[in-house]
């Protein structure tokens, strides 16, 4: 009898900060059924260990397979401390280098300034831009922020009634950023060109996760 062949799907691999972006990308479904997303929590720590995690999975499991890596980061960390800011251009430094090698299974470094939660809070059309814990706390109805991150069903509740991510996406994109990342989709793969880099942003709010979306819910 002949060996029936296994087929292994394309994979986006994101390395999520913490549990609660963790859970928010894990309820993703791409638009192109051959694809699956695998979010990996990297249970916070600093850039430093977010480029350890990185390395350590990649050392084990190579790239079979993988069509791109995203790496999803907090800004805030970098804002005031030399040695994380130092810490986040070696993570940028490494996703450079690994594009230079291969731009064809490219590294994506998302950061959203200050946090997961300024973007959580940009899902919804009341926002308009203020403190983002009295926000979740009186319009999201959360006794906590901590109670927030926790809801395993956050991707769920931040696109329900009148929040989505496309509220999300169009606050963002086109703002200035401190990273941008310059792509083209060809069928299921990605090309990489470059990545243009305003450091001088770190202490503003600004993200590049719109690239996230316009990757994967493109068929």
């Amino acid at each position: 009898m002949a060996r029936i062949k296994r087929q292994c799907k394309k994979t986006f691999v994101i390395f999520c900060e913490g549990k609660t972006e963790c859970n928010y990308f894990k309820a993703i479904t791409p638009a192109n059924v051959d694809i699956v997303l695998k979010p990996m929590d990297m249970q916070g720590g600093g850039y430093k260990s977010f480029l350890d995690y990185v390395l350590n999975y990649v050392r084990q499991n190579g790239s079979m397979n993988r069509l791109a890596t995203f790496i999803v980061v907090d800004g805030d960390r970098a804002k005031d401390n030399s040695v994380e800011l130092a810490a986040l251009q070696n993570l940028q430094k490494y996703c450079a280098n690994q594009n230079k090698r291969d731009n064809k299974s490219p590294y994506f470094l998302i950061v959203n300034s200050p946090d997961f939660e300024y973007i959580a809070c940009l899902h919804d059309p009341e926002y308009s831009g203020g403190d983002t814990t009295q926000h979740i706390k009186k319009i999201f109805k959360f006794k906590s922020l901590d109670d927030f991150k926790k809801n395993p069903d956050i991707f769920n509740f931040l696109n329900c009634n009148s929040r989505n991510y496309q509220n999300m996406i169009n606050r963002v994109r086109n703002k200035p950023k401190l990273l941008s990342n310059s792509f083209e989709r060809k069928g299921i793969f990605i090309i990489f060109f470059n990545t243009i880099v305003h450091w001088e942003l770190i202490d503003q709010k600004n993200s590049n996760i719109e690239e996230f979306f316009d990757i994967v819910m493109s068929d």
